[in-house]
């Protein structure tokens, strides 16, 4: 008999989620097209346009509509009971992703600003003049952060990493 409420009861919890996601993308998409002609009854496009701005009616509309989706999804993990678990899944997600990418962006980013110092030394008198990067040859136009901007037929940028191999310093 116990199991039959338990049953019972988590069956309701579902159903009940199933109807608060429905309405609610439902009330988004409703709400969205409001939002978007109101604003264009409200000419904002236009004053924007008049001041300056870019159009912004159709960003708001959207942003309105993606929050209510967020909103809906909220309540309906509320219901069912499982918001903290799927929030904290989320979160530890959404943290490993960015620091995943920075370290792929240090990975990238550390070695060319190392080697940025060698290459700086050794170019700063070459600026303006003709010079050879392993297939790149062209004028020396800028030493950057992490690169140099080599200009012939198209405009190259050359790591500094490569510089270092490729070229007799």
């Amino acid at each position: 008999m116990m199991w039959i409420n338990v049953l019972y009861q988590i069956s309701r919890n579902i159903a009940s989620a199933f109807i608060i996601v429905f309405a609610g993308f439902v009330l988004a998409k409703l709400l969205g097209k409001l939002t978007k002609r109101i604003l264009a009854e409200a000419e904002l496009n236009r004053i924007l346009k008049k001041t300056g701005f870019k159009p912004i009616s159709n960003k708001i509309a959207k942003t309105t509509e993606y929050l209510i989706y967020a909103l809906t999804i909220l309540f309906a993990l509320q219901q069912l009971k499982i918001t903290t678990i799927v929030l904290g899944i989320l979160l530890t997600i959404t943290i490993s992703v960015i620091i995943f990418s920075i370290i792929l962006t240090c990975k990238d980013f550390l070695p060319n600003y190392f080697a940025g110092f060698t290459v700086k030394k050794k170019l700063a008198k070459k600026i303006g003049k003709h010079i050879t990067i392993g297939n790149v040859k062209g004028t020396l136009q800028h030493i950057g952060i992490v690169g140099s901007t080599i200009q012939s037929d198209e405009k190259y940028y050359v790591p500094h990493k490569y510089t270092l191999t490729k070229i007799n310093l």
